[in-house]
């Protein structure tokens, strides 16, 4: 004698194989992110963290992702032309201190000459 589900049976027998695949693809989902596999068996960061002298956007990038680099290798170069307006402020200061210095200079000169004099 052949026995058949009920149309109420055939439900719960497929909601009950949904979730126990549910429940062993959640399982399997937390063990990999506790416990990360590779194919090769190993993991490995060489990830450092780099900044330039100086300050400005980047002109152009000399290496690839993910190439070897060696220390003293060139990675980017930033825009000379941030540099050669941080030169000439630099340069533009200099001289203001320059004058300042001048001004000062002959201050105390002429403040020494008239030590002994006395005004009313």
């Amino acid at each position: 004698m052949t026995v058949y589900l009920t149309l109420l049976g055939r439900y719960a027998l497929t909601l009950g194989a949904v979730a126990a695949a549910a429940l062993l693809a959640f399982i399997l989902w937390k063990q990999e992110a506790q416990t990360p596999w590779t194919r090769d068996g190993r993991m490995r960061a060489d990830v450092v963290q780099i900044a330039p002298d100086v300050s400005g956007p980047v002109a152009s990038v000399a290496v690839k992702d993910n190439q070897w680099v060696n220390r003293g290798d060139v990675l980017y170069s930033i825009d000379p032309r941030w540099l050669k307006l941080a030169v000439s402020s630099a340069q533009a200061e200099v001289e203001a201190r320059r004058q300042e210095m001048a001004m000062r200079q002959d201050a105390a000169r002429r403040r020494a000459q008239i030590q002994g004099v006395i005004s009313s």
